[in-house]
């Protein structure tokens, strides 16, 4: 199967500003388990961020709602948003979460041959 990949973001109404994106991209192996797992953000540190902890979460098993939503879950300690004019630093972790959760049931629907 092909590696399957998705974006989720957040813009600016006002503007073509993405306050908070998230890209998820997954393999998912002839046995069912993800065999490859990226997961980023933008918009929640001074630079993009690769999320390592929620990959692991991921990667080596069968991706499940349970799992992709404790991935999401760990977003929180893996970003470092501040406030600006835009949106709230709470606001953006929140969303971080979100959209990590989306984008990579979104992925893990592709990588399985669905449309999601």
């Amino acid at each position: 199967m092909p590696l399957a990949s998705s974006e989720e973001g957040l813009r600016d109404k006002d503007c073509d500003f993405a306050i908070v994106a998230a890209m998820a991209a997954v393999h998912i192996g002839a046995n069912g388990r993800a065999d490859l797992v990226r997961l980023a953000l933008s918009g929640v540190d001074s630079v993009p961020v690769r999320l390592h902890e929620s990959e692991s979460i991921l990667e080596g098993s069968e991706p499940t709602d349970a799992l992709i939503d404790a991935a999401g879950a760990a977003v929180a300690d893996a970003v470092n948003p501040m406030d600006d004019i835009h949106a709230p630093a709470q606001y953006r972790r929140d969303m971080a979460q979100l959209l990590v959760t989306r984008a990579a049931s979104k992925a893990v629907g592709q990588a399985r041959g669905g449309s999601a």
